[in-house]
């Protein structure tokens, strides 16, 4: 194998170990889902849950043995392994486009149904199931938002209309000052004085984070779309290189 075709199997080894972080990465997201598991139980609902962490994990799975089957064909020289590698690439491209089409096609349904869930998780959930309870202080906290929408979406809520003791307006974790409680969760609603309180809510913190960063999310998507087609290419080259000097032999 000559020079060129050493330059070659560097890159295809090059793009194929950024292929295989990749489907690290995806692992490691899949753990972080599993050790926060109530907070995303809480924010997606169990059985979606479960259908992403799962597929995720499939993928990334997927992606680290694909990228394993490179890295041996090319240190093989086995056209077998790099036409399997070359397949699987393949699949995984398609995948990745139907599923940007579909995200971009139901996007609204998408929005719709968190939205949904996350206000029957307030109207009946909260107070009374220890993990969406967790769940909910811990996305409030952490995206210093209050309720889906805003902070009204507590006054349907079965936690708020049974508390007929302390009638708190808000959970705590809606105070912007922690030092604030029990003052800010108590008849601010009624009174009309929410400035204690996170006034966005929680949906709509999210929605705009997503906006925020959407030109770094496609950037991102586009760059592993990239390293997939580079891959493809070398492993083509490659193919052939070995082709050629097994006819020399």
């Amino acid at each position: 194998m000559g020079l060129g075709m050493g330059c070659i199997r560097l890159l295809f080894f090059l793009f194929t170990f950024i292929l295989w972080l990749c489907g690290l990465v995806i692992i490691a997201l899949c753990l972080w889902m599993a050790i926060d598991q109530i907070y995303f139980e809480a924010l997606l609902g169990a059985e979606v849950y479960e259908v992403v962490l799962y597929t995720l994990l499939a993928c990334g799975a997927l992606i680290c043995l694909v990228g394993f089957f490179g890295c041996c064909g090319a240190l093989r020289e086995s056209k077998c392994l790099l036409s399997l590698y070359f397949v699987c690439v393949i699949i995984i491209l398609v995948v990745q486009l139907i599923i940007a089409i579909l995200a971009i096609i139901y996007h609204e349904l998408i929005v719709w149904s968190i939205d949904d869930h996350l206000q029957r998780s307030i109207d009946y959930h909260y107070g009374y199931y220890h993990i969406h309870t967790r769940g909910w202080d811990t996305l409030q906290e952490d995206w210093k938002c209050c309720g889906s929408r805003d902070y009204q979406d507590w006054q349907t809520s079965r936690w708020y209309l049974s508390d007929q003791t302390t009638h708190q307006a808000v959970p705590r974790a809606c105070c912007i000052d922690p030092n604030d409680y029990p003052a800010c969760t108590r008849g601010t609603i009624k009174a009309n004085n929410p400035q204690m309180l996170f006034n966005e809510g929680c949906m709509t913190a999210m929605l705009e984070w997503v906006q925020y960063n959407l030109e770094l999310i496609f950037g991102l998507a586009i760059a592993i779309a990239c390293i997939e087609i580079c891959s493809l290419i070398f492993c083509c080259c490659l193919h052939q290189s070995i082709e050629k000097d097994a006819s020399y032999v």
